[in-house]
């Protein structure tokens, strides 16, 4: 039996990329968090502004790109019942937006004074991410979709490439010194350079690598969308996971009304992308039961982790 025949039959009972997630969920409640966050600690108390910021894009990114894929699935298996097909993806919209700004705002409350250029980075980061996800299935077709939604991506990298070079530098002293801006306006021009190479290359390989006949192209967009941004999604809902905890430890100890409406919102947020990744065609009974036990798992690591985390 080769491996493309024991995909295909593997396929026809389960899900891979469903499967995927619910394993590497449930490998990161029970080993990796240890490992990156030290007993009585969230992940917000291991980030600085910068870097939570930038780990906020990944967020996005892996969300954005895996809902995008899902619509597309969805797009595919609907054709003749486009009216359902446009409620479907209200629901996917509603979903990613509501999760990005929830957790734009949990995110920038726990850091006293953040610097307002990070915030305007991860603001048009997570719109601009969420639309260049999302157009993965604007245009039926594989090749179609990524012609429009990584050039979308490709632009918004530039733009948020030339924000943080801002990152560190006093807005007044800048209007005193207008050399302080010359590092940042340097990494914009080379951002430039880097775009129409990256531009270039992708419309060559959108049209070389994804037009549904090379067999190169079709076994990476497998590995991508099948494994790789399924693994992000699961470290992603682990990450949301924390920050939930975290409100919902403050609401526990007496907290205002957004320390409890925020961390629900965030956790409706994880259980809507696993509905959708559950009923996304082909439908498979045994990813459903699979995916009860892992976020089954999801919840106890939750609850329980919040009876280690000291009260603020």
């Amino acid at each position: 039996m080769t491996l493309k025949s024991f995909r295909e039959s593997f396929a026809e009972f389960v899900n891979i990329d469903e499967l995927v997630f619910d394993i590497a969920l449930v490998v990161l409640a029970f080993f990796l968090r240890g490992m990156i966050i030290p007993p009585g600690k969230t992940i917000l108390d291991i980030l600085d502004p910068l870097s939570g910021t930038i780990l906020l894009l990944a967020v996005f990114f892996s969300a954005a790109y895996f809902i995008g894929f899902l619509q597309s699935q969805y797009a595919e298996s609907m054709k003749e019942i486009p009216e359902k097909y446009e409620v479907v993806k209200g629901i996917t919209m509603i979903t990613l937006f509501g999760m990005i700004f929830t957790l734009i705002f949990v995110f920038f409350t726990k850091f006293p004074k953040p610097e307002f250029i990070l915030i305007l980075v991860a603001i048009f980061g997570g719109i601009s991410i969420a639309i260049s996800g999302l157009s993965l299935s604007t245009p039926i077709g594989r090749k179609a979709g990524c012609g429009v939604s990584i050039p979308i991506f490709l632009i918004s990298m530039l733009i948020i490439n030339f924000l943080i070079g801002f990152y560190g530098i006093d807005p007044e002293l800048m209007e005193e010194n207008s050399e302080l801006a010359y590092p940042a306006l340097r990494q914009g021009g080379i951002g430039v350079g880097v775009f129409f190479v990256l531009l270039i290359l992708t419309d060559f390989v959108t049209s070389k690598f994804l037009n549904g006949k090379n067999r190169t192209g079709n076994a990476v967009t497998f590995l991508i969308f099948r494994f790789i941004i399924p693994v992000m999604l699961a470290l992603s809902s682990g990450i949301w996971q924390e920050i939930a905890g975290v409100g919902l430890l403050q609401m526990l100890s007496g907290g205002d009304f957004w320390s409890l409406i925020l961390p629900i919102v965030l956790f409706l947020s994880v259980l809507g992308m696993r509905v959708l990744l559950a009923l996304a065609p082909p439908y498979r009974i045994i990813n459903t039961g699979i995916g009860i036990i892992s976020f089954t798992v999801y919840l106890i690591s939750l609850v329980s982790r919040l009876f280690v985390l000291p009260a603020d």
